[in-house]
């Protein structure tokens, strides 16, 4: 069902139906702008790596990479040559001191982002190939701000446990989405901004987005999936056992992607 989503959304919308029409009177025809900026902030190096292969493995949009790199500086050169390498070819890195908040941090990319579309991204946890495509479709069909997932997986790496969490909060209206699946329009994201806070800033923008007025979206569960392990390199620092009694069902047991990733 998934899988028949995608396809239909990507080629079979009445706004389809009308660029046909347009087509073949002989009108041209605007491609929808669907870029989007990857914005990551990052205060490990050992990470940089996986940031640049999750964005270039990203398919059906155009996408770009505006790398935040939180007290460390990161090597440009061996960054975009990677990226390249992989077909990442629109990579920026905006260095971010060390005594900044992730607000902030987060406020500097923001300003570097050039796509229609700012999509937050985490440094560690995985998304599938589609993850972009599949929330840039899905902002295409609601009247949303945001869009994100609050149904998602859960890779609890010490145990190799695998959690559902927040089922049944699929294709609706929610207050929050998690931080690390935030989509949104760049210009919107850069109007509201984020607070200058050490922590909970994903929750204060959401806030503030629906004390404006705007609609938060869940969508599907799939192509993300968040890992934890050791809680002191997270900036949410709770713990297996307590992710485990809050809204959460062990699925299985194992590698989450031949599951989680559509």
């Amino acid at each position: 069902a998934h899988l028949a989503r995608r396809a239909a959304l990507s080629r079979h919308t009445w706004a389809h139906r009308v660029e046909t029409v347009l087509d073949r009177l002989g009108l041209a025809v605007t491609p929808p702008d669907r870029s989007v900026t990857a914005l990551v902030p990052t205060r490990r190096p050992d990470q940089v790596g996986h940031v640049v292969d999750t964005v270039a493995a990203q398919v059906g949009v155009p996408v770009e990479l505006v790398l935040v790199t939180h007290g460390f500086t990161a090597p440009g050169a061996e960054l975009r040559a990677r990226a390249a390498e992989r077909g990442l070819e629109h990579v920026t890195v905006v260095p971010a001191d060390a005594d900044l908040t992730l607000g902030a941090v987060l406020n500097l990319g923001t300003r570097a982002a050039s796509g229609r579309f700012t999509a937050k991204m985490d440094d560690d946890n995985l998304y599938g190939p589609h993850y972009l495509q599949d929330l840039v479709l899905e902002l295409g069909t609601t009247s949303a701000q945001v869009v994100g997932k609050w149904t998602h997986y859960v890779h609890l790496t010490g145990s190799d446990a695998v959690l559902l969490r927040f089922a049944g909060h699929e294709h609706r209206e929610v207050d929050l989405v998690q931080g690390g699946t935030i989509v949104m329009a760049t210009e919107d994201l850069r109007d509201l901004g984020f607070a200058d806070l050490p922590r909970r800033v994903d929750t204060t923008l959401l806030d503030r987005v629906r004390a404006d007025g705007g609609r938060v979206w869940s969508a599907d569960r799939y192509n993300f999936v968040s890992r934890r392990g050791d809680p002191g390199g997270h900036t949410w620092t709770v713990t297996d056992a307590e992710l485990l009694t809050r809204a959460s069902t062990v699925v299985f047991y194992g590698d989450p992607s031949r599951h989680a990733i559509l």
